[in-house]
């Protein structure tokens, strides 16, 4: 089971302590605006994680965390030419650091980010400060 063998707690990585996921969003990678089922992504919103399947063997490859951050919940892929960013909302506005010494949402340091993780490596390309919380949004087209 997840969690338990070497293979998913590679897997798993640094988040292999969690031991809940709550799943939103599945998108299938695309190349030129149509599907290509090489990949379907997901996020866990409860973990600030997004997996990878990979569409050919049906196993979860790759689970990455999303620092900085609390919630992923909108989760959309770019269409054209390829899936190259998986671009992931944080939804909600948290203080930085967010290392428990202050709650205080309303400040200049408290603010929530919109991300983008490289589809094949799986690693956090980048990300950007933005004002208030972030649900759901769309990409390309």
């Amino acid at each position: 089971g997840w969690g338990l063998t070497n293979e998913s707690k590679r897997v798993l990585g640094d988040s292999a302590h969690f031991q809940n996921g709550d799943c939103h969003h599945p998108h299938i990678s695309m190349t030129d605006g149509k599907y290509d089922g090489k990949y379907l992504f997901i996020n866990d919103k409860a973990n600030s994680r997004v997996a990878r399947i990979r569409l050919d063997i049906m196993k979860c490859d790759k689970i990455t965390t999303i620092p900085n951050v609390q919630a992923i919940h909108g989760l959309r892929l770019q269409k054209v030419p390829h899936t190259k960013y998986v671009l992931c909302n944080a939804e909600f506005i948290i203080p930085h650091p967010n290392d428990g010494s202050s709650f205080d949402i309303t400040g200049d340091n408290a603010f929530t980010m919109y991300n983008a993780v490289d589809a094949e490596t799986m690693e956090v390309a980048w990300q950007v400060i933005v004002d208030g919380n972030l649900d759901n949004s769309d990409m390309d087209y």
